[in-house]
């Protein structure tokens, strides 16, 4: 009986000391205005969680993960202090209703899935000040467009796969594990010369490979 005790007592113990190792509630509260201020769908919030703190959810998030999600969050124009209206004007919405032509989210998402590939080929460069250039040349060499506001449908959602692909890619070999056997995959990867010229510090760099 005594023994029980003792063990139900390290288990408590033991969670506790958990849970003190995750974000606060107010931690949590303030990744999910990041996420609404910047117009982040479901989907590509939790890739985020994944990609840099290696979870699923914010309420699993490790406290020394904080800082850095939250500097991701700035990066892509987060505000602590903005004030969010009833309705949030975001990037992009200009571009909406056009029939036949990709939706603001479809833009959104390209552009954050194009950074977060950016940062893995690229950790050392500061991804804003190159993201707007690359993602230009992106989408002139790989689908012929001459910017953003030009994509349709159907190049949204060819681009979105790639790049969901790509980005698959970049993370099993960041954690070294072997990658999917993907025929689709693979036939991107014979594609990968981009042709992008970025120039960071004044030192051209050389083309950069997208799938």
């Amino acid at each position: 009986m005594r023994s029980s005790k003792s063990n139900n007592h390290q288990h408590l113990k033991n969670k506790k000391s958990n849970q003190n190792d995750l974000i606060t509630k107010a931690q949590i509260g303030l990744l999910h205005v990041a996420k609404q201020q910047l117009g982040f769908n479901d989907e590509l919030y939790h890739d985020i969680l994944d990609s840099i703190a290696g979870v699923s959810s914010s309420t699993q998030v490790p406290k020394d993960k904080f800082d850095e999600l939250l500097s991701h969050f700035k990066s892509h124009g987060f505000e602590m202090k903005k004030k969010i209206p009833l309705k949030t004007k975001k990037k992009y919405d200009e571009l909406s209703g056009r029939a036949g032509m990709a939706t603001p989210a479809q833009l959104r998402y390209i552009e954050v899935m194009f950074s977060e590939w950016l940062k893995f080929r690229h950790p050392e460069e500061d991804i804003k000040t190159m993201i707007s250039a690359a993602l230009r040349h992106f989408l002139k060499n790989k689908f012929g467009v001459e910017g953003v506001r030009f994509v349709t449908l159907g190049t949204a959602s060819k681009a979105i796969e790639g790049l969901k692909n790509a980005l698959t890619r970049e993370k099993m070999k960041a954690k070294g594990t072997s990658q999917p056997q993907n025929q689709n995959a693979a036939n991107d990867n014979d594609n990968i010369n981009m042709g992008i010229n970025t120039e960071i510090n004044n030192e051209p760099k050389g083309p950069v490979k997208v799938w």
